[in-house]
C-alpha cells in the first residue's frame, strides 16, 4: 500500500511539472526591422506578448552617434536573459554642406606692424627681386617707398573692378622708385576660403609718374 502511495505522489509531481513546464515563460526574442544607420533612433523591437510587461529596455549612448538598446527579462532562479542591437544615429553631415565653420582673425598688426610681419616680409621679397634691375629710359631700380598693407573696404568706383565687389579685402600700396620714373602700384588680395587652404584672388593696378621729367 505504501509503495502504491509513493508511486502516486511521484506521478502527481511529474504531472504537475509537465503542466508548469507547459506554462513557463517563453524565451526572450526581439523582432527588429531597422537599418544600421538612421537620421533618428528606430530601434523599436517587438517582443513576445507574454513578456511585454516584464521586459526592461535600456539605451546606451546618444544621438548623434552610436546608440545601443538592450531588452532584458528576469526568470525564476535569478536568471536574466538580454538581447541587444546597435544603430548609428544622425543627423549626419552632408558632404556638400558645410555644417561646421571656423573664423580666423588677422589683425592689422600682423599685416603691417613692423619687422617680422607679413608686410615687412613682402617688402623685403619685392626689394630682393627688383635689386639690380635696369630698364632703358627708366634707369636703375633704387628702392621701394611708401609701402602699406592693410585691410580695406570699397571706397572708390575702381575698387569694384579690382575686387569684384568683395565686402572686405587686403590692399597693398607701394611705389617702385627708379632713377627717372616712379611706379605707384596697388595690389588687392581678396580672400577665397577653400576646403584645405585660404586662397586669394589677386588684382594689380600700376601707373607711371615721371614727376614732370
Amino acid at each position: 500500500m505504501k509503495a502504491l502511495l509513493g508511486l502516486g505522489v511521484v506521478a502527481l509531481h511529474a504531472g504537475l511539472f509537465l503542466v508548469l513546464a507547459g506554462k513557463s515563460a517563453p524565451g526572450l526574442t526581439v523582432t527588429l526591422d531597422a537599418p544600421l544607420t538612421a537620421q533618428t533612433l528606430t530601434l523599436d523591437g517587438v517582443v513576445p506578448a507574454e513578456l511585454r510587461d516584464r521586459v526592461t529596455i535600456a539605451d546606451e549612448g546618444q544621438a548623434p552617434g552610436l546608440v545601443r538598446r538592450t531588452w532584458s527579462v528576469s526568470y525564476r532562479g535569478g536568471y536574466t536573459r538580454s538581447v541587444g542591437a546597435a544603430q548609428l544615429v544622425g543627423p549626419f553631415q552632408a558632404p556638400d554642406s558645410h555644417a561646421c565653420t571656423g573664423r580666423i582673425l588677422v589683425g592689422q598688426s600682423l599685416l603691417d606692424g613692423g619687422p617680422g610681419t607679413i608686410g615687412a616680409i613682402v617688402q623685403q621679397e619685392l626689394d630682393g627681386e627688383l635689386r639690380g634691375t635696369t630698364i632703358t629710359g627708366v634707369g636703375d631700380y633704387l628702392r621701394i617707398a611708401d609701402f602699406k598693407l592693410a585691410w580695406a573696404r570699397i571706397t572708390r568706383p575702381e575698387d569694384i573692378a579690382l575686387t569684384g565687389g568683395a565686402p572686405a579685402f587686403i590692399r597693398a600700396t607701394l611705389t617702385v622708385v627708379f632713377e627717372r620714373v616712379n611706379v605707384p602700384i596697388e595690389v588687392v588680395l581678396v580672400p577665397k576660403p577653400g576646403v584645405a587652404a585660404l586662397d586669394f584672388k589677386i588684382a594689380v593696378r600700376a601707373t607711371l609718374d615721371f614727376d614732370n621729367r
